[in-house]
């Protein structure tokens, strides 16, 4: 079995042709008649559009691969081509920049769910000065850091959501930067543009912009955290940055707290002295950054509540006893209690118990949640088409569905044979470091639950190990 990337791509061709078979014999009519008895009318429109023209998607994907294939030698021609990788670049950034506003003119998303919920909180911060839930209590549910942005947004435009979707692009604009500057020294040329484009324009990636959530400005700040770590040399300003910088990610997602955790395995394995100098540097600068939030949640709850008040309700969506594996909100489940910190507290307890009760059920959904966050990859998809003013065409919205979850899949397949031909080695800094980021998204899942959102930040992981597949060898050609 040939395993050069031309097979792989032809491999893939195949499996797709075979999907369309069974799609159009036995998934089409079975998928139809589940989505017409489960879901409720806005859903149901939406999916029912997508997968009753799933087939023609299908067909639109394969005549794309059959494009690559036929082009293959003159595509890798127009790659070697390239002299000079930072022009190449700036052109892809602006190129991105503008095929994104035209996206944010042409396809008019609204907030809604989690989206709405941020606008709603930032809203209510903006008028009101205070942090405050739907009832006009209080709030510590959702982190603050999102809410804080989108409240400066209504200070300074009557389009807050307009200025947040712009705000987006500007952060999809500083991720490329961010990573084109840390794999360029890991990467060839060839390889570089491969990675660059493909991070660019995954539609999971691309779709992001148009959506007001905290997944790519979470990437964003994790990978910044990153770049400044893996420098030849950290000096006391670094340590000092990188502790302020993961404060304010975690007011954005409190799973950065744990960061100063994994630097701190990075800096035994690969810099030795003064390692513990070293994480209380950055331990103290972050708990600075957030300790007037640990101050007033105190002063508010009498509680310590470091960030936020949903890591036992994440815990008993992930474990409850009909739990399955993925984002599973069991309303008969779930406690009610007169405080966000209070039901936290029991949603919690609860999961323990319903765990404790269900030890083999629980352990067997471990692999189930990893699966739930690798099944599909469209979350920005449907955050982007499923409520919209203006209506798109079912067919576009099949094709843009199939197509995130089909590239997705298409990495992961060379990330396979990747690791079976190459192994994983974790011997340098940057690939230990990838690996301590990566092994604790995984932990997070197995904990909780999954979901692609919580694949996003390391979705870059995936398309390096996706870009080394190609232009290896002879061809490994140096950066220009």
């Amino acid at each position: 079995m040939k395993t050069n990337p031309k097979s792989l791509l032809k491999y893939f061709l195949y499996l797709n042709i075979i999907f369309l078979l069974i799609y159009i014999l036995f998934l089409k009519n079975y998928l139809l008649e589940k989505i017409e008895l489960t879901q409720e009318e806005p859903d149901y429109i939406f999916y029912f559009g997508i997968f009753n023209n799933l087939e023609i998607a299908i067909i639109s994907f394969s005549i794309f691969l059959i494009v690559i294939l036929i082009l293959w030698d003159k595509i890798k021609k127009l790659i070697i081509s390239v002299t000079n990788i930072n022009k190449f670049f700036i052109y892809l950034l602006i190129g991105v920049t503008f095929l994104k506003i035209l996206l944010l003119t042409f396809v008019q998303t609204l907030p809604f769910s989690d989206a709405d919920l941020y606008v709603n909180l930032a809203k209510r911060l903006y008028e009101t000065g205070s942090y405050l839930n739907n009832s006009g209590d209080y709030s510590v549910y959702f982190p603050v850091g999102y809410p804080f942005i989108l409240s400066i947004f209504f200070r300074v435009s009557l389009d807050p959501v307009l200025v947040g979707k712009i705000f987006n692009i500007i952060i999809f604009s500083g991720t490329l930067i961010i990573l084109y500057n840390l794999f360029k020294s890991k990467l060839n040329k060839n390889q570089l543009i491969i990675f660059l484009i493909t991070f660019a324009f995954l539609p999971n990636n691309f779709f992001s912009s148009n959506v007001l959530m905290t997944d790519y400005l979470f990437l964003f700040m994790a990978w910044l955290i990153f770049f400044i770590v893996l420098r030849e040399k950290i000096k006391f300003p670094h340590l000092i940055i990188i502790g302020i910088l993961i404060g304010l990610t975690a007011y954005i997602r409190p799973l950065a707290l744990a960061f100063p955790l994994l630097f701190l395995l990075y800096f035994i394995k690969f810099d030795k002295k003064s390692v513990i100098l070293k994480f209380g540097v950055i331990a103290i600068f972050m708990l600075l950054v957030i300790l007037p939030w640990i101050l007033r949640n105190y002063n508010l709850f009498d509680s310590i509540i470091v960030v936020s008040a949903n890591t036992g309700t994440n815990f008993l969506i992930g474990n409850h006893v009909n739990a399955n594996g993925g984002y599973n909100f069991d309303t008969a489940s779930f406690p009610s209690a007169k405080t966000e910190v209070a039901e936290d507290k029991i949603a919690f307890q609860k999961g323990l118990d319903d765990i404790w009760n269900n030890p083999v059920k629980s352990i067997l959904r471990t692999p189930v949640k990893i699966f739930r966050a690798y099944y599909r990859f469209d979350s920005s998809f449907i955050w982007t088409f499923k409520k919209t003013n203006n209506q798109i065409p079912d067919i576009i919205l099949s094709i843009f569905f199939y197509f995130s979850n089909a590239l997705f899949f298409l990495i992961l397949f060379f990330n396979f044979f990747y690791v079976l031909k190459k192994g994983i080695k974790i011997n340098s800094k940057f690939n230990y470091l990838m690996a301590l980021f990566y092994g604790y998204t995984l932990l997070l899942m197995i904990v909780f639950f999954g979901s692609d959102r919580f694949i996003i930040p390391v979705i870059p992981i995936h398309i390096f190990l996706f870009t080394k597949y190609f232009f290896n060898g002879k061809e490994n050609y140096e950066l220009a």
